[in-house]
C-alpha cells in the first residue's frame, strides 16, 4: 500500500484514552514551565509547557524515556526535531505519541505535525527512544491541554431481559481468579466501576488477558448468560476478526457475527432436540436461505453454530435460542467478512488493513493547482458509529440487505437523508435551516463550519444526541468522511476520493454546453435556460470494494467480473437518481459506477436493474449512474455561439473563433 502523504498544518485526532496508573498530575502552570523527559520520566502533567527531551548536547545511548499529557483537547506543536534518520519505519531512534491504540512514530530532522488531541479527559504519552549508535540534538515542543474532569460513561441501550452477564476470569496454572488489569490485582473490573469514566478512559488499553472491555460487564464486556445460554461474545468476536469492536464501551449484550462464518453459542442440556436457534429482525424470522443451524452434543451441553451465508443480510438483529430452561435473546450485529473469499467484498489480508481496518485517513480539498490534505478520523468500531451505520438501512428490505450493490447505493441516500445537512453559503454558526434545527450551543445544538468536523465521533455524537437528526453543516468532503465511516462500520472497504475539476453534467451528453454571443465582435457569455452544466474546482466521494454481478459483461464485450474491484458512490449526490432498495422514485442517490467501466468510458447494462425500473429512465440511471460518473472525470467543454439562422439557435464557433477544446 501506498504511505498515505505528509499531513500539512493542524491535523485533530480523536480521543483514545489509555489507563495509565502513574503518581499524581505534575501541575504545569499556565505561565508555562520547562519540563524534560530527562528529568520528569513517568511522571503525568496537566496545564501547559515546554516539554524537550533535556539532555546536552545530544540524548544518550540506549535510553527510553516518556512523559504522560492529562487534560482536554491537548495541542502538541513542534519547535525543533533532531533525530537519527532510521527510514519509513524509523527502525533506529524515534520519538513516539500515543493516544490509546493510536501510535505515531518521528524520526530524521522534518518537524512533525501540529497536532490537537481532541476529548475528554485524554492521555497523550510522548516518548523517546535510543539505539547503541548514532545521537542527535533531540526535540522541543510545546503542550496545552485543558484541565477538564472525566466525561461521563455513555448510557447504553438495556440488555435484554432476564440476561445475566458476568466478569471474564483468569487462570494461572490450574487456579482461576477474577480478572485484572495489567496495572495489578487493584484494577479489577470493581475498580473500573468504582467511577464513572473508567471504562470509556481506561477500557480499552492496559490488556492483561482481555481488556475491561472484554472482560468487564460494566464495560461492555463479560460473558452473557440466561437461561443456560453462553454467548460466547468475545472469543466469537476475536475467531471472527471482530474484537476491534470490542474496544470501547458498548452494549453489554451486543454479540458481533461475520458473513460466510460461523457463530458459536453452548446451551446447558443434553439432548440436541431440546434445544432451538433462530434469527429475528423486530420479532419476524429472518430469511431462513441465509443461514443455517448446526447443533451437536457434548456431556451436559450442546454447541449450536449459527451458519452466515457469505451473502447473508447485514445489520442489527436478534439470536433467539430456546431450551428447557427458557428463553435467552440477545442483538446481534452481522458484518460484511472481507476476509471471507466467498463474501463479495473479499479483499487480501493488506488491503484489509488499509481499507477496513485504518481508523484515519487523509482527505484532499481545495484546487487543482493548490490541493491540501486533512487529517480525518473515522473511529468506525465504536459503537456510535457502529448503531448508526445499521440504523442507515433500516428503510432497506431484510432480504435486499446482503446484496452489496443496493447496500452501497442506499447508504449514499441514507447519509445525506440522515447524518449531515449540507450548506454552501450563508452563516455556518446561527439560523435555522429548512428541516433542520435552531443553531443554539447553549441548548445543546450547535452548528459549526464544515472544516470544523475532523472527528467522525464528533459528528456521530452529536447526531445521536440530537435523536437522529442531521447534524450542521456539512460539505463534500464531510459527506464522504461519514459515508467511509459507515461502510467500514459495516464491514465493507471503503476509500475517500477527491477529484479536482469534476464537471456536472445535467443532460448525459458528456460534456459540459458553454454558450456564447458575440458582442462587438468578441464572444461573451450568453444567458440562456440551456446552460445548467458546470464545473466544480473540488469534488468528493467515496469508492467502495467488492464483485459485481448484476452488471451484464457479455453485452460489453467483456469477460465475466468485468465490473469487480472499486465502485464510485457519492453521499452528495447532484442529481435525482432512480432505482435500489429502500426508496421510491427518484432521489438523491448515486452509485455503485463500476470504475473498470469508467476508466473505459463504457456505460454498462444492469438487465434487472432496467427492467425493475421500466421507465424512459432506465437508460440515463443505468447501473448505476455510470454515464454521471463519466462526465465527472472525463467531459468535453462544447462552446456554442448564438446564431438566430440555425434550427437550433446556436452553431458551433467557425475555426477562428472556436477556443480550444477542453478537457475536464
Amino acid at each position: 500500500m501506498t504511505p498515505p502523504p505528509t499531513v500539512p498544518a493542524t491535523a485533530v485526532v480523536p480521543p483514545v484514552a489509555v489507563p495509565v496508573p502513574l503518581p499524581a498530575p505534575v501541575t504545569v502552570p499556565t505561565s508555562v514551565k520547562y519540563v524534560t523527559l530527562r528529568s520528569s520520566n513517568g511522571q503525568t502533567l496537566t496545564g501547559s509547557g515546554t516539554l524537550a527531551d533535556g539532555w546536552e548536547p545530544t540524548y544518550p545511548a540506549l535510553t527510553d524515556a516518556a512523559v504522560t499529557l492529562h487534560g482536554s483537547n491537548c495541542k502538541l506543536r513542534w519547535t525543533s526535531f533532531d533525530l537519527e534518520e532510521g527510514g519509513a519505519d524509523c527502525s533506529y531512534d524515534y520519538v513516539t505519541v500515543a493516544v490509546g491504540q493510536l501510535t505515531r512514530k518521528y524520526c530524521g530532522q522534518a518537524l512533525p505535525p501540529t497536532t490537537i488531541y481532541s476529548g475528554e479527559n485524554m492521555r497523550v504519552t510522548v516518548s523517546l527512544h535510543s539505539d547503541k549508535d548514532v545521537q542527535k540534538s533531540g526535540f522541543e515542543l510545546t503542550f496545552k491541554c485543558d484541565v477538564s474532569e472525566p466525561a461521563p460513561v455513555p448510557a447504553l441501550p438495556p440488555s435484554p431481559t432476564g440476561t445475566i452477564c458476568r466478569d471474564l476470569r483468569t487462570a494461572e496454572g490450574s487456579v482461576e481468579s477474577a480478572w485484572y488489569d495489567e496495572g495489578g490485582a487493584d484494577y479489577s473490573c470493581a475498580w473500573y466501576a468504582a467511577e464513572p469514566g473508567r471504562c470509556a478512559s481506561y477500557g480499552s488499553g492496559y490488556r492483561r488477558v482481555y481488556t475491561a472491555a472484554e472482560a468487564c460487564c460494566h464495560c461492555g464486556g463479560g460473558a452473557v448468560t440466561h437461561a443456560g445460554v453462553d454467548f460466547k461474545k468475545a472469543s466469537n468476536a476475536y475467531a471472527l476478526g471482530a474484537e476491534q469492536y470490542l474496544a470501547g464501551v458498548h452494549p453489554a449484550g451486543m454479540l458481533f457475527a461475520r458473513r460466510g462464518a460461523a457463530y458459536e453459542v453452548t446451551v446447558r442440556a443434553s439432548l440436541t432436540r431440546s434445544v432451538r436457534a433462530r434469527l429475528l429482525h423486530d420479532g419476524a424470522p429472518y430469511p431462513s436461505s441465509m443461514y443455517r443451524v448446526k447443533e451437536s452434543a457434548l456431556g451436559g451441553e450442546v454447541r449450536v453454530q449459527i451458519v452466515l451465508e457469505a451473502d447473508a443480510a447485514i445489520g442489527l438483529y436478534t439470536l433467539a435460542v430456546e431450551s428447557q430452561e427458557g428463553l435467552a435473546e440477545a442483538p446481534m450485529m452481522i458484518l460484511v467478512n472481507a476476509a471471507e473469499a466467498a463474501d463479495a467484498a473479499y479483499m487480501n489480508a493488506e488491503a484489509r488493513a488499509e481499507y477496513v481496518d485504518s481508523t484515519d485517513g487523509v482527505i484532499f480539498v481545495g484546487s487543482a493547482e493548490s490541493p491540501r490534505g486533512g487529517l480525518h478520523s473515522y473511529d468506525q468500531f465504536d459503537w456510535t458509529q457502529v448503531a448508526v451505520a445499521a440504523r442507515s438501512l433500516r428503510r432497506m428490505p431484510v432480504k435486499d440487505r446482503g446484496d452489496l450493490v443496493l447496500v452501497a447505493r442506499h447508504l449514499s441516500y441514507a447519509v445525506n437523508k440522515d447524518i449531515c445537512y449540507g450548506r454552501w453559503s450563508g452563516s455556518y454558526t446561527t439560523g435555522h435551516p429548512a428541516g433542520g434545527y435552531k443553531c443554539s450551543e447553549k441548548e445543546g445544538r450547535p452548528c459549526r463550519r464544515p472544516g470544523h468536523w475532523r472527528s467522525m465521533s464528533e459528528l456521530f455524537e452529536l447526531h445521536t444526541s440530537l435523536g437522529y437528526q442531521r447534524v450542521q453543516f456539512c460539505q463534500c468532503w464531510v459527506f464522504a468522511a461519514a459515508y467511509l465511516t459507515c461502510s467500514r462500520a459495516l464491514g465493507i472497504p471503503a476509500r475517500v476520493t477527491s477529484v479536482f475539476n469534476s464537471a456536472k453534467d445535467e443532460d448525459s451528453n458528456r460534456a459540459i454546453d458553454r454558450f456564447y454571443r458575440f458582442e462587438d465582435g468578441a464572444l461573451v457569455p450568453a444567458a440562456t435556460e440551456l446552460e445548467h452544466d458546470s464545473v466544480w474546482n473540488f469534488h468528493t466521494w467515496n469508492d467502495v470494494w467488492f464483485r459485481r454481478t448484476d452488471i451484464d459483461c457479455a453485452a460489453a464485450g467483456a469477460a465475466s467480473g468485468c465490473a469487480n474491484g472499486w465502485q464510485a458512490v457519492d453521499a452528495t449526490p447532484q442529481l435525482r437518481s432512480a432505482g435500489g432498495s429502500g426508496v421510491v422514485g427518484p432521489e438523491y442517490q448515486m452509485g455503485p459506477a463500476s470504475l473498470n467501466f469508467v476508466r473505459a468510458n463504457l456505460h454498462p447494462t444492469c438487465p434487472a436493474q432496467e427492467r425493475a425500473l421500466a421507465t424512459s429512465t432506465a437508460g440515463k440511471h443505468g447501473c448505476y449512474d455510470s454515464e454521471f460518473v463519466i462526465s465527472e472525470v472525463n467531459a468535453n467543454v462544447n462552446q456554442w455561439v448564438e446564431d438566430a439562422a440555425s434550427p437550433t439557435g446556436w452553431k458551433s464557433p467557425s475555426p477562428s473563433h472556436r477556443p480550444q477544446w477542453e478537457r475536464v
